[in-house]
């Protein structure tokens, strides 16, 4: 099935400092969880069935629980989450997130290392 994604930021904080990172030189800022709300809503009277939350590091978003819930709450058949993979090392982690709803991981291996880039993709 088809899933017409809504790319949700939830902020520009992270954990890591890559010098390549499209949004390493922004103020690092967390989203409130109003306007989060807002645009999963607007997400949804638009027909949208799929949410990919991104960042910065979506992991390190501290009321990313809350707005894991308020997605299924609102319909979306669908979570993805973007992340750099950082927090993802222990079982229980991944668990949490997956029984809080998230249906799959996109995982960052990026490099400013070409040949490295190369070998990873």
């Amino acid at each position: 099935r088809f899933y017409p994604y809504l790319d949700l930021r939830l902020g520009t904080v992270c954990n890591f400092n890559c010098v390549y990172c499209l949004v390493g030189s922004e103020k690092k800022h967390v989203r409130p969880l109003e306007e989060i709300n807002a645009d999963l809503a607007l997400g949804r009277r638009a027909g949208l069935l799929g949410v990919s939350l991104t960042g910065g590091e979506p992991t390190l978003y501290p009321k990313l629980f809350e707005v894991l819930a308020r997605c299924r709450s609102m319909g979306y058949e669908r979570i993805v989450l973007l992340t750099n993979g950082s927090l993802l090392g222990s079982p229980r982690n991944v668990r949490r997130l997956i029984d809080a709803g998230v249906g799959a991981f996109g995982l960052s291996f990026d490099t400013p290392d070409k040949a490295a880039a190369e070998r990873l993709w």
